[in-house]
């Protein structure tokens, strides 16, 4: 096919010297045909690096080719190329159209064959992935290490204790009882009457475990999709679709542990706790995207959502995503009659807590329980932000997913430790810091975000920045409160184990 003009024009200095920044700044055209990605092809070509004496120059391509092969009445491999350039020249105006030429190859590759060369095209070559591999087994063994470290001084620590109080049982029959028990019961197991008093802000504690229960659900449905192939890079879109629908309908899961929780806890209003857990789990993200949708309206951005779009938004949210989360909440309430089944009664009069130590203060509690699983992770994110934020596409071969395991089980271990420390410091309000510990690793994220914008990225403009900073929020806050239920539901289950273990009355 011969050449065919998109459009043309004359720009102004203003409109060239915009062309010549993003030529400058590597811009590309990201295109897809039929659901299938394209090389990246470059906006133009800048002199400078070739012959400094030439900074001036920059040309801009005028023309794309695309060569596309078929098979019957399908296609299935595309490529681009770029030519014709246009010299721009700074403060000058200029005559410019964009045209589009194509030639048609017939091919016998196999149809369902197409989406593999891009596939694989976008993997890590071998090298690359060679040294990702080394990078995530070194981060790995490092946390396996400080993991296996760390819970041999708390396994020591805890079997110390036993033999103790084990040694205190045997002796309990001697005329100074008393005397013993002020002197042997100290620590966790003095303040055994409190240790199951259920937090305050019963309604909200509850929606955050549950929606933090939800998040972790959804991204196991995630990793389950992307691992078996069904979310793949040349249907368009997937990832997204496959997102909101499973988050739609984990909304079941939120309301059902949130509202069992809460009804173990006695809760009285579990409409007030449904209403939080929606306003927890919808809020804070639709919050953030009605803002980046107006913001993206207001610069005229393709990235502003259609009409349509949000019109299937909001009815996935109204016809499954809040009646999933209600009917959650019926099944929770009947599941959590039961009662909490606390290993110990909780006495009638509260406990006074004595000063922590600094270390145990719930503002270092967090700074140090985010270290750990946040080193675990760190290596990976750099892949994963040069794929989502960058030029790549991200391919999930596996690494993920370990890095994903370890994450989890060094919070499971760091929470529960830091509530057994701080236990044995005779505070026994663990319920929101065990959140707020395993919740830690978020917040770091999304100071890494701030560091990759600042200094590893070349996003710029306030739309741009608005993005990105939008987006990490909401991973941020998901992973907050994924991290953060998993930090209560081993410190629960930790605690429960302690105090079955060893004799309390």
């Amino acid at each position: 096919q011969e050449k065919t003009n998109v459009c043309g024009g004359v720009l102004t200095a203003e409109d060239v010297n915009a062309f010549r920044l993003a030529v400058t700044n590597n811009y590309h055209y990201d295109l897809m045909i039929d659901e299938l990605p394209i090389n990246l092809v470059p906006l133009g070509r800048d002199l400078v690096e070739a012959a400094p004496e030439l900074m001036n120059q920059i040309f801009v391509y005028s023309t794309l080719h695309f060569a596309l092969k078929y098979n019957q009445d399908y296609l299935v491999e595309v490529d681009v190329i770029a030519e014709d350039e246009v010299e721009f020249d700074h403060g000058r105006q200029k005559e410019f159209s964009l045209s589009y030429s194509v030639t048609w190859y017939e091919s016998d590759k196999p149809t369902e064959h197409r989406v593999n060369r891009y596939i694989e095209r976008d993997r890590l070559q071998a090298n690359e992935l060679r040294t990702h591999w080394l990078s995530v087994i070194n981060a790995a063994a490092a946390a396996v290490l400080l993991f296996m470290l760390l819970l041999s001084i708390f396994l020591r620590t805890v079997n110390s204790d036993f033999a103790r109080y084990s040694a205190s049982v045997d002796l309990e029959d001697l005329e100074h009882d008393e005397l013993m028990v002020a002197e042997d019961e100290r620590g966790w197991k003095i303040i055994k009457s409190d240790v199951f008093r259920f937090p305050q802000y019963k309604e909200l504690f509850c929606a955050v475990v549950g929606t933090g229960t939800q998040v972790l659900v959804l991204l196991a449905v995630l990793v389950l999709l992307a691992t078996s192939s069904t979310l793949y890079h040349g249907r368009r879109g997937s990832f997204n679709t496959a997102l909101l629908v499973t988050f739609a309908l984990t909304n079941l899961v939120g309301g059902y542990t949130s509202a069992k929780l809460y009804t173990q806890m006695d809760g009285r209003n579990l409409a007030l706790n449904t209403i939080s857990c929606l306003t927890i789990s919808l809020g804070p993200i639709y919050g953030v995207w009605t803002v980046l949708d107006v913001i993206a309206k207001v610069y005229g951005s393709t990235m502003a959502l259609s009409f349509w779009v949000m019109a299937s938004v909001i009815g996935i949210t109204g016809l499954i995503a809040i009646p999933a989360t209600f009917l959650g909440a019926v099944l929770g309430r009947r599941s959590g009659k039961s009662g909490f089944n606390a290993p110990i009664r909780t006495a009638k009069a509260r406990r006074e807590i004595p000063k922590p130590p600094v270390y145990l203060r719930w503002e270092v509690q967090m700074v140090l329980a985010g270290l750990l699983p946040f080193g675990a992770v760190l290596v990976e994110l750099a892949y994963v932000f040069a794929s989502v934020w960058g030029h790549k596409t991200f391919s999930f071969h596996g690494i993920g997913l370990i890095v994903i395991v370890i994450v989890l089980a060094v919070t499971a271990l760091v929470c529960a430790a830091f509530s057994y420390y701080q236990l044995c410091a005779e505070d026994h309000e663990w319920w929101w810091n065990s959140v707020c510990n395993g919740g830690s690793t978020g917040i770091y994220l999304f100071l890494y975000s701030v560091y990759y914008l600042m200094l590893k990225s070349n996003l710029s403009g306030f739309l741009q920045v608005s993005y990105f900073l939008g987006y990490m929020f909401s991973v941020s806050y998901a992973c907050f409160l994924m991290l953060g239920s998993v930090g209560y539901h081993a410190a629960v289950t930790f605690l429960r184990h302690l105090y079955k273990s060893v004799k309390c009355d």
